[in-house]
């Protein structure tokens, strides 16, 4: 069994990085974790919210939700500034 390393890998996944002054709460930094994959996903496929639905493992309507929530807007996959 490999022992779990605090230290984060060299090459960390875009958007995946710790917050910059490390006072988010986890709920916080999972919400943000969430929107990053939503983000690069809609923009592998071009916008398309059902294939970004199916790859994510997401109900169309679930990712529709959460597309509101996180504040995206039409198109390509871009949050509302």
């Amino acid at each position: 069994m490999q022992a779990f390393s605090a230290t984060p890998p060299a090459a960390v996944e875009p958007g995946a990085e710790p917050p910059p002054d490390g006072n988010l709460s986890l709920f916080e930094q999972l919400e943000a974790l969430e929107r990053s994959v939503i983000a690069r996903t809609l923009a592998r496929v071009s916008g398309n919210q059902s294939e970004t639905a199916r790859r994510l493992g997401l109900s169309r309507g679930a990712l529709t939700d959460r597309l509101k929530k996180y504040g995206f807007t039409g198109g390509g996959g871009d949050p509302a500034p």
